[in-house]
């Protein structure tokens, strides 16, 4: 998955980046950088539920050079570890 900035993702727009992070706010009710972290947990998310992914697999293709990182990104938006959240899957499918 691509890393993108709010600034990169405006010149693609052509508007400036103040005036993207207004606007988006303002419609969805999020920043910009809240959606798109919530838009890779949840693709996180569906990488962890296939069996045999490995977490830090998950986290490079999702863009994050940290696995510390990406674990309290995820632990802040689902309230578990991702491995936490793939023990959980493990045994709901038992």
């Amino acid at each position: 998955m691509e890393n993108i900035s709010v600034a990169e993702l405006a010149n693609k727009l052509f508007i400036s980046p103040s005036h993207l992070t207004r606007v988006f706010k303002h419609e969805t009710g999020m920043s910009v950088i809240e959606y798109i972290l919530q838009h890779k947990i949840e693709k996180a998310k569906e990488m962890l539920a296939q069996p045999g992914t490995k977490v830090y697999e998950t986290a490079l293709a999702l863009g994050y050079t940290s696995l510390s990182h990406f674990n309290r990104i995820f632990h802040r938006y689902t309230g578990c570890t991702p491995k936490e959240y793939q023990l959980g899957l493990k045994k709901a499918r038992e």
